[in-house]
């Protein structure tokens, strides 16, 4: 009689999901804002890495182990919550990122890089309305807050985008396609206010990476 690997896959896979249901062990997350989608991943593999992400090393990485069962793709927007957590729709989460890897699988758990925001920020932006002849008639300011980004100081460096349009680089931002920043937006972080002067968005992994020139009101 043949050894049965289904078999032992499906008991390793049991017992693999009863191991993350424990609370001192299993680290709560919820995957895009879905109270439906909740997972658990290893806390021993729960540890601070580095990943390239357009050729910037970015030191605030985790790597993460699900199980094999949990919904989880390369883009999908994550919170994650302490130990123990009984997560439901008022739960504060403790960090926020983004699945920056393609996901790896084995016959029992799915692994994958999460990009952790590590900054909170505001956003500014002034919205132009017009008449019926294409004229601006008023400018409705909108203000977002809250807004979790990852946040990185640049070497300084000059960027030509175009005639008029050299700008000094001081930082770089990253964050989640759904946050809605634009070209010309006003971040807010701290003390320090930044332009958007040129996105590029990664849509493979919903990351938009905008470079940032210090902004004086």
């Amino acid at each position: 009689m043949g050894f049965n690997f289904a078999k032992t896959f499906e008991e390793s896979r049991k017992i693999y999901e009863s191991v993350l249901q424990d609370d001192n062990i299993g680290i709560p997350i919820r995957i895009n804002k879905n109270n439906k989608n909740l997972s658990k991943t290893l806390a021993k593999d729960f540890e601070q890495t580095a990943i390239r992400v357009q050729n910037q090393i970015l030191q605030y990485c985790l790597q993460a182990t699900f199980s094999i069962a949990t919904l989880i793709s390369q883009g999908d927007y994550v919170e994650i919550f302490d130990l123990g957590t009984k997560i439901t729709s008022n739960s504060v989460p403790i960090k926020q990122g983004v699945v920056y890897s393609t996901i790896t699988a084995d016959p029992v758990s799915k692994i994958c890089s999460i990009l952790v925001f590590n900054a909170t920020a505001i956003r500014y932006r002034d919205k132009e309305n017009y008449n019926q002849y294409g004229e601006v008639i008023s400018v409705t300011p909108n203000t977002k807050t809250g807004i979790p980004i990852y946040l990185e100081k640049a070497t300084y460096r000059k960027v030509d985008y175009g005639v008029g349009q050299a700008r000094e680089i001081t930082a770089t931002l990253y964050a989640h396609k759904d946050e809605d920043i634009q070209w010309q937006d006003v971040i807010e972080y701290g003390d320090q206010k930044y332009r958007v002067d040129n996105i590029d968005d990664i849509r493979k992994n919903n990351l938009i990476i905008a470079d940032l020139s210090n902004f004086m009101e």
